[in-house]
């Protein structure tokens, strides 16, 4: 479910939206959601750059501060901008899904 960009040192989180999920690198900590967040996993990259083993349930602190993290990640973008590329791209019906948390 993932896809990783690693950008040697980068100290800001990175954000990388794709397709009907999105996925956030803080440090060695990637987490990786669908668009409702409803389904979370989290990774511990440097022990397990495959993501073979999600640690969402073992680690529910850290999952739920990347998640916050993650939204705001979000919530700057949207007031950044640009805003082109994804309000100008349309979604795909199968792709969006109801109740819908990080729209793009």
């Amino acid at each position: 479910m993932g896809c990783g960009v690693t950008f040697p040192g980068t100290t800001k989180p990175i954000y990388a939206p794709h397709e009907s999920r999105v996925a956030l690198r803080e440090g060695d900590w990637k987490i990786v959601a669908n668009e409702t967040l409803e389904k979370v996993q989290l990774y511990h990259i440097q022990k397990d750059w495959r993501e073979e083993h999600d640690l969402a349930e073992k680690m529910p602190e850290k999952t739920a501060e990347l998640k916050t993290l993650l939204l705001k990640t979000w919530d700057d973008i949207k007031k950044e901008g640009p805003h082109d590329w994804w309000e100008s791209t349309p979604v795909q019906p199968n792709m969006k899904q109801k109740g819908s948390t990080l729209a793009y």
